[in-house]
């Protein structure tokens, strides 16, 4: 075959050679189909008999829409006349273990919100949406925002370490896209959370439009307009009929809602949950306008023959503001009962120490950190702020079951928004000289040696390995750091292999610049609090496995005739 031809080699290890079938565009189509297929078996034996049928056809419908266009266009099944004894292997940034399993977990999360978007029309062709279907919805949906966030995470970790700039996000086009779905079913879970009827078109809305932005995902990344360096295709004919595959299903799913939405009367909020979820829809719509201007004013650009790119500046402007609105409001969520209104000044009597923590730890941290800007120091307070009254909340009513889910996502988003800040704003880079031998006090506390350089002889590539030591102090003992430059002549490509140590929250990163001549070049740099990060994201795919188990109960006789 081809694909395997062109992203594979018998040298390889079995995971990378795995990894090979969905480490380029036509692979990874197929992997898209796959799992759409395993979904469309799983809804029809999982899915209550009333709706299965109906649900089933219209993801059959997006199977056969997709099996086409991997037959027309993106083939994997291509094969050679005279096929080469030698693979040309898989490209080298994609040789780890993290991509190897980021890309199936992310897959896993867009193609799962294809059961909420199906149950959703499904409920609009009836004019009906009956409680079965609700607590349906609300499975599927946190079943895929569960793979979408492990994906996310994992995404988010291999950037860190293996792109060699020790970033873990870069606001890059792709990257950002990636958050569409995430966030459309992150809001979808909350006003499902509310009651029903309250928030119903809001609800059908972004159900349809969580599987619609993944088909937008899928095309921005095929489209071969943007350069990313998680662009799979530079295939613009592809990226085309990916964009009628998106155009086409988007078109369909809203007209449906508008003709239909009639049939779905809103009603207005009783309570305080109901009424904190509709105020903040304009945020959270807000946010997720953000970065779909982002991605589409560019293209439209692109098709007059201009070329721009956006800043960091504009996300730090209409993206970031909302969102700390956002979060400060889920501190009050475990707070808020969502069949009984809450007193206000009921509710300021009990928040009013957790808030007062949250000013004090605040006002330390800018005497402490009074270089961070404006904006991390709100994201900051507001991230400190949901943890410290999820702790308060705990403290006084005690952790059950039913809440355990909410509680650890929401502690989750916080302690990697921490980290994600402190991270960002504090870190210590210095860039250095070192020959054999040499040792160098750090600004950042501590001494470096290098001890030694080899060249090392692999079957597809050699390196060129470091070996330093580093030390806080003369009395302890050392920590070594391997950092490599790796040299692929079959991918004319030098790639840096970058190595760090995690002390309790921080971690210090080295990256070997030049190995040319001696003294070699380094970079080394201190990441605080940055296990914050991986410990949030944890915490979040607990929370949501957590709260898919606690939901996982068979429908009742009740339900299915409400």
């Amino acid at each position: 075959f081809l694909n395997v031809v062109q992203h594979n080699h018998t040298t390889q290890p079995i995971f990378y050679r795995i990894a090979g079938v969905w480490g380029n565009h036509e692979g990874s189509m197929l992997l898209w189909v796959v799992l759409l297929g395993l979904y469309y078996t799983i809804a029809w034996y999982r899915l209550p008999v009333p709706f299965n049928q109906t649900t089933t056809s219209l993801i059959g419908c997006l199977l056969i829409v997709l099996v086409v266009f991997i037959l027309i266009a993106s083939n994997p099944f291509l094969t050679l006349e005279t096929p080469p004894s030698q693979g040309e292997g898989l490209n080298p940034v994609l040789q780890d273990p993290s991509l190897s399993i980021h890309p199936p977990c992310l897959y896993a999360g867009y193609t799962g919100l294809v059961i909420p978007f199906a149950l959703a029309l499904q409920a609009l062709l009836q004019k009906e949406l009956s409680a079965v279907e609700v607590q349906a919805l609300r499975r599927w949906t946190l079943l895929a925002w569960t793979w979408l966030t492990l994906g996310v995470g994992l995404g988010s970790f291999w950037a860190y370490y293996e792109l060699g700039w020790g970033g873990w996000w870069f606001w890059d086009p792709v990257e950002t896209v990636s958050l569409l779905p995430w966030l459309v079913s992150t809001i979808l879970l909350h006003t499902l959370r509310s009651h029903p009827k309250h928030l119903t078109r809001t609800s059908l809305l972004l159900a349809l439009l969580g599987f619609s932005f993944c088909l937008f995902v899928l095309f921005f990344v095929r489209s071969g307009l943007v350069a990313s360096v998680h662009s799979f295709a530079m295939d613009t004919q592809r990226g085309l009929l990916l964009a009628i595959v998106f155009s086409v299903v988007t078109a369909v799913s809203l007209t449906t809602l508008m003709l239909r939405s009639r049939f779905f009367v809103h009603q207005t909020p009783h309570n305080s949950f109901s009424k904190i979820m509709v105020g903040s829809l304009p945020l959270g719509g807000l946010v997720i306008t953000s970065i779909l201007l982002a991605a589409i004013y560019p293209l439209v650009l692109w098709g007059f023959g201009k070329e721009v790119s956006i800043r960091p500046e504009y996300f730090h402007s209409t993206f970031i503001l909302p969102a700390i609105f956002l979060i400060f409001l889920m501190g009050l969520g475990p707070w808020l009962k969502k069949t009984e209104d809450f007193n206000l000044s009921r509710l300021s009597r009990h928040l009013a120490p957790a808030f007062t923590i949250t000013l004090g730890a605040t006002l330390l941290m800018f005497l402490s950190f009074n270089s961070m800007p404006v904006l991390g120091q709100l994201s900051f307070a507001a991230s400190l702020w949901v943890i410290i009254s999820h702790l308060f909340w705990f403290f006084k009513k005690g952790m059950t079951f039913k809440k355990m889910g909410m509680m650890l996502a929401h502690l989750g988003l916080a302690t990697a928004i921490l980290g994600m800040v402190i991270a960002s704003y504090e870190q210590h880079q210095e860039t250095m000289s070192l020959a054999r031998h040499q040792e160098v006090c750090l600004k950042m506390g501590g001494q470096i040696t290098l001890e030694q350089m080899d060249t090392i002889l692999y079957p597809t590539y050699f390196a060129r390995k470091a070996s330093l030591t580093f030390k806080k102090s003369p009395e302890r003992s050392g920590i070594s750091f391997t950092p490599e430059r790796r040299y692929y002549p079959d991918f004319n490509l030098v790639h840096s292999e970058i190595s760090f140590h995690s002390f309790f929250l921080s971690h210090l990163y080295v990256v070997l610049l030049d190995d040319e001549k001696e003294p070699y070049v380094f970079q080394i740099t201190e990441y605080p609090f940055l296990n914050f990060l991986w410990l949030g994201s944890i915490l979040m795919v607990a929370g949501g496995i957590v709260a898919y188990f606690k939901r996982r109960r068979p429908f009742s006789q009740t339900q299915m005739k409400s």
